[in-house]
């Protein structure tokens, strides 16, 4: 095979051009985000079931692209082109069913979405005008899901700063997900198991998820339950500390929805979610909600259960991490949560003072 090589002519040829996409056909965009097991797929469902808004996708280079930003692997114009690429793209065939899943089980499949005719009907629309007039008709609402894209949410508004642009954040319970990921097996799956998706690297001849970098060593040296609990901390840590970091602007269009909260009173958040992203909820979203069992009885019922199994397969060090890393959850909620109701307050007495 002859070898390829790289001449003269085309180094440094990145640094010649910057790419710029200015003709964008997505005004309307809404990324679902959240760490693994937070209840991602279920939020997606139900945003869904809002008017306008799109079924549920899952994109891999709205992960991608932000994580190879981060890691000054792509340059900055490279990355917001191809993410605004790839969201018009995605979206134009997700308006006439092009590239769009089928599956009758998987959660990105229109049979689990609210809408699943919709997308039949789709089927049979014509490209190029048709499909422009139905998007200027309609002005639907994009929808896709993220992995902890909060982390590099930066790179996400840059990348669309032109348009109507949020993110929705769930939140839960670290016990309900390190124990869920132990389940799942991804105390030892990463970078071991072939239908396993994580970004990893190696590590003195060792495969280790991104989430171990800066403590690569220890991660190695520890048992599957003390790694997620390690994996889960850095998550969360990572997430809040780069939403702290945001410009006020931009921190107003991240919206946190917490679990708990939401499967036990689903119906005022889901009002919530809408009118935060300028649409409302349907007919369809009591169905929705009904088919995600929301609301839910007793879900801390299990609870105790699950913190003695993780405690039970952790070492004492990670047990205190496990309950700091609890304190320091229910201490943000308890903040948000404040938070919203002082603004909220404000806002109503704005209106008292403009009314009399």
């Amino acid at each position: 095979m002859k070898k390829i090589t790289i001449t003269k002519d085309l180094s440094g040829f990145t640094d010649k051009i910057k790419l710029v996409r200015k003709n964008n056909l997505l005004q309307e965009f809404v990324i679902v985000d959240g760490i693994g097991s937070s209840g991602k797929a279920m939020l997606s469902h139900i945003i869904a079931s809002f008017k306008r808004v799109e079924k549920m996708r899952l994109d891999i280079l709205f992960d991608t692209i932000p994580r190879l930003y981060m890691l000054n692997k792509i340059s900055h114009d490279a990355a917001i082109t191809v993410m605004q690429i790839e969201a018009d793209m995605q979206f134009y065939h997700t308006m006439m069913s092009r590239s769009v899943n089928f599956r009758f089980k998987d959660g990105t499949g229109v049979f689990q979405n609210p809408f699943p005719l919709r997308y039949l009907r789709r089927l049979f629309t014509k490209e190029r005008g048709p499909v422009i007039e139905q998007i200027k008709k309609i002005n639907p609402i994009f929808q896709d899901m993220t992995h902890d894209g909060l982390r590099n949410a930066n790179i996400l508004f840059d990348a669309f700063e032109k348009i109507q642009f949020y993110i929705i954040y769930i939140a839960r319970d670290p016990v309900e997900i390190i124990y869920d990921w132990y389940q799942r097996g991804f105390g030892t799956r990463i970078g071991t198991d072939p239908q396993e998706f994580q970004f990893s690297y190696e590590y003195k001849k060792n495969i280790v998820p991104l989430y171990a970098y800066g403590w690569e060593k220890e991660y190695l040296s520890l048992e599957p339950m003390d790694r997620n609990i390690g994996m889960i901390k850095q998550h969360f840590e990572n997430n809040i500390k780069s939403y702290n970091e945001l410009q006020s602007e931009r921190k107003a269009k991240v919206l946190f929805v917490f679990f708990s909260e939401l499967v036990t009173d689903p119906i005022p958040i889901s009002k919530k979610i809408a009118a935060f992203i300028g649409t409302e909820i349907t007919s369809c979203t009591k169905k929705t909600l009904k088919r995600e069992n929301c609301p839910r009885i007793g879900i801390g019922e299990n609870k105790l259960f699950k913190k003695q199994f993780i405690e039970q397969r952790a070492t004492k060090k990670y047990r205190t991490m496990l309950e700091k890393l609890i304190q320091d959850y229910n201490t943000f909620k308890y903040n948000y949560l404040s938070l919203e109701d002082k603004i909220r307050d404000d806002d109503f007495k704005v209106i008292e003072r403009k009314q009399v």
